[in-house]
């Protein structure tokens, strides 16, 4: 009983948060590209491709539905991006528009919740009773 709590609150969390956990992947498979390219060239390009399997696929996946729904914007140009970049081998390119989704994602989720948390407070600030006047007295 207790292990489902803590599996469904951490699939909960993981799914409330994935964008952030992505931009934070995406942070460290490049900071390991450049330490890896300091070092050894050849393998430096494995953390990038790990986040663009694990990250880049979920959120291309996501424009693509909001493609198909007919929700055009600039999210479909990094889609684009996305895929050229892989086409033409510019990983590193490909890491910062993931980057860059995935933290843009989670700066909108931000704004959205503290503008909901400020509205519930002025809702809840609503006076219940009103006092009317008449004819001035």
């Amino acid at each position: 009983m207790k292990k489902d709590k803590k599996v469904n609150k951490l699939s909960s969390l993981l799914n409330e948060h994935w964008q952030s956990l992505i931009a934070l992947m995406a942070l460290v498979a490049m900071s390991s590209y450049f330490i890896i390219n300091f070092v050894n060239k050849t393998y430096a390009n494995i953390p990038l491709l790990m986040l663009i399997i694990m990250g880049g696929i979920p959120l291309f996946l996501q424009i693509f539905w909001k493609l198909l729904r007919g929700n055009f914007g600039a999210d479909s140009l990094a889609a684009i991006s996305l895929i050229t970049g892989i086409i033409l081998q510019q990983y590193l390119a490909v890491s910062l528009i993931i980057l860059m989704l995935a933290s843009g994602q989670t700066l909108e989720r931000y704004a959205r919740q503290k503008a909901s948390s400020v509205l519930l407070a002025l809702i809840n600030r609503m006076p219940v009773l009103a006092h009317r006047q008449r004819d001035n007295k």
